[in-house]
């Protein structure tokens, strides 16, 4: 971890492309200690594999939450009030569970720990205990949510902004080609290469299925009133 001097302490966890390889022999040398005392099936080393990675995931938002709240004491603060109530605690533990969702070799792993550690600095933030509520509601949206909608989905304010074109809109309808129209655009936007057309595009549909964003009348796309909701939950601070 990065202290405010800018001094590495002791314990850092680098997620470089050895994460994939330390995580192994520790998760091994763990193991075969065990071995030595007790009998313990050949599954056993997975799941301390698995464990480890765990670990590491979870490290990562750990040390981006540190990195983040030494730029503002009263995050700090924010934060230790948030863990001292119970329901501000099941909140923490929710939002630090999503790390699990993506995998140390993605490339948008360490982005996305960035984001959550954002995420658990705005939610201290907020009167949690009176919202606690709506805000679990809407924390458990996120488990319906890949990593990459989440991502998307905090990056809505360079959603395209023109005509998707031909598209027409009904109650529940769509039809024309809005989704192409609006990757391909999206995409140039963020001088993203047309590899990614595929996966964006699914994340735009899987955003619009999921009721968070849609087309509107004006055949601009937009968020709902519950991508709003969760946007402004899990990005504004109060």
């Amino acid at each position: 971890m990065v202290s405010v001097a800018g001094k590495k302490e002791v314990g850092e966890v680098k997620l470089s492309g050895k994460s994939e390889v330390d995580a192994f022999f520790e998760g091994a040398i763990t193991y075969l200690t065990d071995v030595l005392g007790t009998a313990i099936p050949p599954i056993g080393f997975a799941i301390k594999w698995r464990q480890k990675r765990q670990e590491i995931k979870e490290a990562e938002v750990f040390r981006n939450l540190k990195e983040q709240l030494s730029q503002n004491t009263q995050d700090v603060a924010n934060i230790s009030n948030l863990l001292k109530n119970p329901k501000g605690a099941a909140l923490f533990n929710k939002i630090l569970f999503l790390a699990r969702s993506i995998e140390i070799e993605d490339e948008d792993f360490n982005q996305y720990t960035q984001l959550l550690a954002k995420i658990l600095i705005n939610i201290s933030n907020k009167e949690f205990e009176i919202l606690f509520n709506d805000s679990a509601y809407l924390v458990s949206c996120t488990d319906r949510l890949s990593p990459q909608a989440i991502l998307l989905l905090s990056d809505s304010d360079n959603w395209p902004k023109g005509s998707v074109g031909g598209t027409t809109t009904s109650d529940v309808t769509l039809s024309g080609n809005w989704l192409e129209l609006t990757t391909n655009e999206y995409l140039r936007f963020k001088n993203l290469d047309k590899k990614y057309i595929s996966r964006v595009s699914h994340t735009f549909s899987e955003l619009e299925s999921g009721g968070y964003m849609k087309v509107g009348s004006d055949k601009r796309i937009k968020k709902t009133k519950l991508g709003e909701e969760l946007y402004n939950f899990l990005m504004k601070r109060d």
